[in-house]
């Protein structure tokens, strides 16, 4: 049975996705305030999605990335580095399967 996370544990893939928001975000040089306010998103759910506390909607994930003015799948890291971070969840799911 796969792993329940508590509430305010963060999720290694999301924290790697919220890294590279915040990474492109920097390169903009806004804060996470006033980029909050122009994606149209409260801070503190901004916040929480660079800091890899939730899960980030495809609908928000095209919204920021317009922001930004890049590529949706620029906001994720490369396999190479999500791959290692998977395997626990792709471990769990075949465990649970079979």
């Amino acid at each position: 049975m796969p792993k329940r996370k508590e509430p305010n544990e963060r999720d290694p893939v999301l924290q790697a996705i919220g890294k590279q928001i915040r990474m492109h975000r920097e390169g903009t040089g806004f804060s996470q305030e006033r980029f909050a306010l122009k994606a149209g998103m409260d801070r503190t759910y901004y916040a929480a999605i660079e800091l890899g506390y939730r899960n980030v909607s495809a609908k928000n994930l095209i919204k920021i990335a317009s922001n930004l003015k890049v590529e949706v799948g620029d906001l994720f890291p490369k396999m190479a580095e999500l791959e290692p971070l998977l395997a626990d969840v792709l471990e769990d799911a075949l465990d649970s399967s079979g």
